[in-house]
């Protein structure tokens, strides 16, 4: 019927950012796994962790791909750290997808490269912090960049899992209380990072219990700022 070749329900979309960085068939089962699992969730079948089961005949309706390629992607996928395997059960890592897929398309060739090395070489924590990373800005002083560095590092390594939007909530947070002064800046993010904290907020506040005379209004207008320590 006319209305069955209208309906949405009839179509399989795919992420074109993971078709150039995975290939075309990946990206059209990793949709389906997607949708798949939202499913799962709002029907409450996720077991442990986060796994879930799948229909292979229901998949291969809707992508066209056989049981035995089903397989084989997920085999590529088990090895770069995209999903995890458990018998029947299948876990999507949504963590370095959505690097993957929250990176800037000027990003696109040298996030292929990242990806690939990856694969080979590193493991999955290893490209999500490079990838948050490229976000830094790097129009800051050096010694900023390398408090952000090292406090994503921590943060990481407390919850397993860092975003851009991670960073940009930070900058947020240490721009509106620094206020330009950088040795204020680089002190409430190491304070973040010595404590793990990835709300910088709890920084803030401890510098501020830290430094009270900071918080004071100073009214003499004769007062000279140092911009020296600015950025």
């Amino acid at each position: 019927m006319l209305v069955e070749l209208l309906s949405q329900s009839n179509y399989q979309s795919f992420n074109i950012k993971l078709a150039h960085l995975l290939g075309l068939e990946t990206s059209i089962y990793l949709s389906a796994l997607i949708d798949i699992n939202e499913k799962a969730i709002r029907k409450d079948k996720v077991i442990e962790g986060d796994f879930f089961s799948i229909d292979r005949d229901y998949i291969t309706k809707r992508t066209t791909l056989s049981n035995n390629k089903q397989e084989k992607i997920e085999t590529e996928l088990n090895k770069t750290g995209l999903i995890e395997l458990s018998n029947e059960y299948i876990k999507l890592c949504l963590d370095t997808l959505t690097s993957l897929v929250m990176s800037e398309d000027e990003n696109l060739e040298k996030d292929l490269s990242n990806f690939k090395k990856a694969v080979n070489s590193k493991s999955k924590s290893d490209f999500i912090l490079e990838s948050v990373k490229r976000n830094i800005d790097s129009s800051l002083p050096y010694e900023l960049i390398k408090a952000y560095s090292d406090w994503l590092d921590a943060v990481y390594a407390k919850f397993g899992f860092v975003s851009k939007q991670t960073l940009f909530s930070a900058q947020k947070e240490v721009d509106e209380a620094a206020n330009h002064n950088l040795d204020k800046a680089i002190e409430i993010i190491n304070i973040a990072t010595a404590r793990g904290w990835r709300d910088l907020k709890w920084a803030v506040k401890v510098y501020s219990e830290q430094h009270p005379c900071n918080n004071k209004v100073i009214e003499n207008k004769n007062v000279q700022i140092d911009r020296s320590k600015s950025f």
